[in-house]
């Protein structure tokens, strides 16, 4: 008995596409970090980028970038509540030249701050920002 390719590649087929369906992340569902927080654009043409590990420990790239640093207890919950909630992949377009995008990224997906639901959860990203690419001595979650 002779098996016939089409017979062959039509369960294999059927795996592949199988395998291709998929949630979009290699990353597992509860995997929160690295976070990567991205703000671009506004009128002085923002590039900044700021990663952060499980352990706190934050560092920036972009002009003005100051040394790495470690977010205090509190602010690594809150930056972790938020970065739970994140699902998806962001919209990174500008609306306008001037458009100031902050984008939230994790292993799972990203989300424009604004797009989150928890408005009050975002100040720690607002604190990290200033943190990093303002005067040292004056940071206030991350040290």
């Amino acid at each position: 008995m002779r098996l016939s390719p089409v017979r062959f590649a039509s369960p294999l087929a059927a795996v592949l596409l199988a395998a291709a369906c998929g949630s979009g992340s290699d990353a597992p569902a509860g995997e929160t970090f690295p976070v990567t927080l991205l703000r671009k654009g506004g009128v002085a043409g923002l590039d900044q980028r700021v990663v952060v590990e499980e352990s706190g420990r934050a560092s920036a790239t972009g002009r003005g970038a100051g040394a790495p640093c470690t977010l205090d207890r509190p602010a690594l919950q809150d930056l972790t509540t938020l970065a739970s909630r994140v699902e998806g992949s962001a919209a990174t377009t500008y609306a306008n030249p001037d458009d100031l995008v902050v984008v939230l990224q994790t292993p799972r997906g990203s989300t424009r701050l604004g797009d989150l639901e928890a408005v009050d959860g975002n100040a720690v990203v607002t604190h990290l920002f200033q943190d990093l690419f303002g005067t040292t001595g004056a940071r206030t979650v991350c040290r």
